[in-house]
Parts: structure tokens; C-alpha cells; sequence
């Protein structure tokens, strides 16, 4: 059933134009609001918040690498049974800044970890597990490479009694870049650096249902792996969420602080 005719539209639009001439609005000035409207509501379909993405256009894009940003740690890495687990680790983006300079930019980046300890944690209720697991940053450039990768450690300690945890983990990168308007075609990536037994284990909780995974319990699922590695996940990953194309760049050394 239709409620408006033609004529009661073009009615309602004549006194919408009406109305904004009185405010001193203009028809240019509606149709910037629209593109502007459409463009945060783009950003908010990428993940973005309103303005977030406007304003973080021109900086590094952040990202966790999707099949690394969990981390599991079992007594037997063959036997991956909830019953044998000792812990297990994932990691998130909690806030990001950053700064532009004529030929670099300083990222300010703070990762959320959170650590959940499995049955194996502890042999007595008085244990005071502390636990330490690898996790690394990349920087790729324009064209997806890899230009910089250095690997770090998290630690974490339970109390008795506790069995989850937060840390916050403050880190600073300073990535050159050609200019200010080309840093957005660089990345920033982070994950944890796994064995293969452990990304096996992630591929198998992250695929699809009702295919069997040998060796792991009928609620994990298995997706033929490509067999890439680390570095070669972080390129793809990289390479997914380009938007750009024909840009190239040479490796070149990225420092990185530690923000007290």
C-alpha cells in the first residue's frame, strides 16, 4: 500500500527546501551533508566510529591478524582436549594514535591481552601460575611487503583463586613513510607468534562446521590448510585490506619505543 502519491512527495520536498531556506540552509549545503552522511556511514560499515574514520584516514591502518590473534597452550599439542589445556591468550586492539611528520609516523598503540587459564594451569589450588607467551608487530608498506617485524613477550601472573586477566601492552612505532598522504598505504599488524601445532589449532576453531578435524574434538572443524607461513599470513592479510593500487615501496628499518 502506498501512503504518498507523486504530488504529496513533491509536495514534502517543497517545503523541506522551503524550511532550509528560511535556516539559511542551501541545496549544496544538503547535498555535503548527504555525501558526508554517506561517507561515516561507509566508515561505520568497515568498523569505524562516525568520525573515527575520517580522521584516521591519513594514518597507518591497524590491524590483528585474524588466524593469529588467539593463542592456545596445551600439555600435549597433539591431544588438544579443554582437559588438557593450560591456558589460553587473545589479543585486541583497545586504542591507537597517531602523529605525522614530513617523512614519518609515530603510532602510539595500546593491545588489550587477555589471559584465561584451562585445567592444567595449576597442579595445586595455592599455584601462582605465571605465564609468558611471544606476540609480534609488522609494519608492511605500500605494497604489502613486510618491511619490519620484531617479536615481543607478554607475561602475566595469577593469584589463587583467579583464574582471568587483563594486561595492557603500550607500544610505539615509528614507521618512514614518503609523505604524509601515503601513510594510510601502510599497516601495522599484530598476532601471536605461533608453533604450527598451535595455528593448526586456530585454523580448526575458525572454519566452517561439519567437516571432521583429525586428532581435535567433533565441535572444531578443519579447512585444508595452504601451508603458509607466519610472515606469508601477515603479507595476505596485509594485502586484503589494501584499497590502493600501484604503489610500491623498498624495506626500510622501523624503530619502535616502548611508552613508559
Amino acid at each position: 500500500m502506498r501512503f504518498f502519491s507523486r504530488s504529496v512527495r513533491l509536495s514534502a520536498c517543497l517545503l523541506c527546501l522551503a524550511l532550509l531556506s528560511a535556516c539559511g540552509e542551501t541545496v549544496d549545503g544538503v547535498v555535503d551533508d548527504m555525501n558526508r552522511g554517506i561517507e561515516l556511514g561507509r566508515a561505520e560499515a568497515r568498523g569505524y566510529k562516525g568520525s573515527e574514520r575520517l580522521l584516521a584516514t591519513p594514518c597507518p591502518q591497524i590491524q590483528i591478524v585474524k588466524d593469529l590473534g588467539s593463542l592456545s597452550d596445551f600439555t600435549d599439542d597433539q591431544r588438544t582436549f579443554y582437559e588438557n589445556m593450560i591456558a589460553q591468550m587473545d589479543i585486541k586492539k583497545r586504542q591507537s594514535s597517531c602523529e605525522l611528520a614530513t617523512s614519518s609516523a609515530t603510532v602510539d598503540l595500546a593491545l588489550l591481552f587477555t589471559g584465561t587459564l584451562g585445567p592444567k594451569a595449576r597442579q595445586q589450588k595455592s599455584d601462582k601460575p605465571f605465564l609468558t607467551y611471544p606476540f609480534f608487530v609488522a609494519v608492511t608498506g605500500p605494497n604489502g611487503k613486510i618491511m619490519a617485524k620484531e617479536i615481543f613477550a607478554v607475561s602475566m601472573s595469577f593469584e589463587p583463586g583467579q583464574t582471568t586477566r587483563t594486561h595492557t601492552e603500550y607500544l610505539r612505532q615509528i614507521i618512514p613513510v614518503r609523505s604524509k598522504e601515503t601513510a594510510f598505504q601502510y599497516q601495522v599488524l599484530v598476532g601471536f607468534q605461533l608453533s604450527p601445532e598451535q595455528l593448526a589449532y586456530n585454523r580448526a576453531a575458525l572454519a566452517p562446521k561439519d567437516v571432521p578435524v583429525p586428532g581435535h574434538k567433533p565441535q572444531f572443524t578443519y579447512v585444508p590448510a595452504d601451508q603458509m607461513t607466519e610472515d606469508q599470513m601477515i603479507e595476505k592479510s596485509a594485502a586484503q585490506n589494501m584499497d590502493w593500487s600501484g604503489a610500491s615501496a623498498a624495506p626500510i628499518p622501523v624503530t619502535r619505543e616502548i611508552i613508559p
